[in-house]
């Protein structure tokens, strides 16, 4: 702002006729390295790592189409001292058409001078991926506990969504992989299936499966598929006795239709820890698991984590020496 448009401003604003403007600060440019998988299958999650000359104090990553939409968002935090490494996770939905998309970065930081920003644009291609479909017939009493309106159905549905959509800056308790919350199971539906449930009285209704069903023997242990803290453990009304663990911000795992809980909700749970055993409660037409993995509210492919680390550090800090060698050479 030059000095005659500055006093121009304080004469108006001594008017009252408008405030007093504050001399903007521009952003300065910040470097950075960002690294992330150039193509990614839809129902899976994209990520990445952003490494900083200096520390970053924000990141935001967005997925957009070719007009600039945005097409997916998701959690990024530091897991470095110092702010100078992030992770960031973004779930790629499952009935987002294959294609090319451009990943956005936008971070930076505050401060004298002035503040910083980093600023990143590149090309991402989302593979396209089928799905199977199935027909569900329902009885009389699951055709009515699906349909019929209830109060309380309701209630849970917004706690669940508003606990999904939660993203804790402080919650980095788990980066490895998963496994299996159950052994010698038979998976009797997958993830994304396309659901039509055939209800008692001649209709029908759709969804998308958003988890796996995994059927094996009533009252089989159930373990957390990696370590976190309970967030949620309670019985549903659809889902039955059910148990939330948090794992990073905004990454959750959920367990559905359990016979019994063996965790409260704020307790701190290792992976393969019991949280309770295999049932038929809430809306099951036989004794499974329902396993789901959710990124930033977004149902994606929990078996893309399997023996696969959900960020991997490794990968990054061997990369990271590799180029300073190379620097050196």
């Amino acid at each position: 702002m030059s000095l005659r448009t500055w006093l121009a401003a304080i004469l108006l604003a001594a008017s009252g006729l408008a405030p007093l403007p504050l001399p903007a600060q521009e952003a300065r440019p910040l470097s950075a390295v960002v690294l992330h998988p150039g193509e990614i299958a839809r129902g899976e999650v994209l990520s990445g790592f952003v490494v900083g000359q200096e520390s970053l104090q924000r990141l935001e990553p967005r997925l957009a189409d070719s007009s600039g939409a945005s097409v997916a968002s998701g959690p990024a935090f530091p897991i470095a001292r110092g702010g100078r490494v992030w992770a960031f996770l973004l779930p790629v939905a499952s009935t987002l058409a294959g294609g090319e998309y451009r990943l956005e970065l936008e971070g930076g930081k505050t401060g004298a001078p002035g503040p910083k920003q980093f600023v990143y644009a590149g090309p991402v291609q989302v593979r396209a991926r089928s799905f199977p479909s199935e027909r569900i017939r329902f009885d009389q009493a699951l055709s009515r506990l699906m349909t019929q309106p209830d109060p309380r159905k309701d209630q849970e549905t917004r706690k669940l969504s508003e606990l999904l959509e939660h993203t804790g800056a402080e919650a980095i308790w788990y980066t490895g992989p998963f496994t299996l919350p159950v052994r010698g199971a038979r998976s009797t539906a997958g993830f994304a299936d396309r659901r039509v449930y055939a209800l008692a009285n001649g209709g029908s209704s759709q969804s998308l499966h958003n988890g796996l069903d995994m059927a094996v023997p009533l009252g089989t242990p159930v373990g957390a598929c990696g370590a976190g803290r309970v967030v949620l453990a309670e019985n549903r009304l659809l889902t039955g006795n059910s148990v939330v663990i948090e794992h990073l911000p905004g990454i959750y795992s959920l367990y559905y239709h359990l016979s019994e809980l063996a965790v409260v909700e704020g307790q701190w749970v290792r992976g393969g820890q019991r949280i309770g055993a295999v049932g038929m409660t809430g809306l099951a037409t036989g004794p499974h698991l329902h396993w789901e993995l959710r990124v930033a509210a977004q149902p994606v492919d929990p078996l893309a984590f399997i023996g696969r680390p959900l960020v991997d550090k490794a990968l990054l800090f061997s990369i990271i020496k590799e180029n300073a060698l190379d620097e050196r050479r």
